[in-house]
């Protein structure tokens, strides 16, 4: 049975978006003609001036990406960092207020957001063929079990700094997010991410840089990686 940490539900963030610096990261393999468009976009969405956008558009593997975008950040004076993927849509004003919430609490080290599909149906997505469902609409979900990547926030302290990336040994995409998460609550092995209650957004999953031969490659090489680790799954 999973494990989950009970936040004591808050209402309104002690965090201070008029002076706190944040780091937007989007690790994109599509051209900039469609990244810079989409980055300002999500800019008109925030009520953060220090809001610093860092994006990528190459069309390499999704960990190389997401790598290049830490490495910019490592060099800013940012305290927070939202990574995003390119087919997240549906931001609302005060949306980074709403998944930077869950990160006052210290056991917390990241938090993601419910995600809508685009069947319309709100679901929350963990490896594993795990979900948790919301019974409680005033409370956030924490567990201990690797969580969507496609929005995700957390301390840079905590992450980028620590020395934390994602493995560059993955083709294309997928489970080098799972293998990122499961070190990462190895690492931090009494805390917990965090389900963001009041930050709803829509997930494309548009699955790219993906086909069947690369995705059975990266979930032999996941799970090679995961014992070589010593990290149970």
């Amino acid at each position: 049975m999973e494990t989950l940490y009970t936040l004591n539900p808050v209402r309104k963030p002690v965090i201070d978006l008029s002076t706190t610096k944040i780091d937007i990261l989007i690790p994109s393999c599509k051209d900039i003609s469609i990244v810079e468009p989409l980055a300002k976009s999500i800019k008109e969405t925030t009520n953060n001036d220090n809001c610093n956008f860092i994006y990528t558009a190459d069309k390499v593997s999704a960990p190389v990406n997401r790598n290049a975008c830490m490495w910019q950040s490592a060099k800013t004076q940012a305290e927070y960092v939202i990574m995003i993927d390119d087919d997240i849509e549906g931001f609302y004003f005060g949306w980074e207020s709403d998944l930077l919430t869950p990160l006052q609490d210290k056991n917390i080290i990241l938090s993601t957001p419910w995600l809508w599909g685009k069947s319309g149906r709100c679901a929350i997505y963990t490896s594993g063929a795990k979900s948790y469902t919301n019974t409680n609409t005033g409370a956030t979900i924490s567990c201990r079990t690797p969580t969507t990547s496609a929005v995700m926030a957390f301390r840079k302290a905590d992450v980028i700094t620590a020395g934390m990336r994602f493995d560059e040994d993955f083709v294309g995409s997928g489970y080098e997010d799972t293998l990122f998460m499961s070190m990462l609550l190895h690492k931090y092995n009494t805390k917990y991410f965090a389900i963001a209650e009041s930050c709803k957004l829509t997930h494309r999953n548009e699955r790219k840089c993906q086909d069947r031969d690369t995705l059975e490659h990266n979930r032999k090489l996941f799970f090679k990686k995961m014992q070589e680790h010593g990290i149970d799954y």
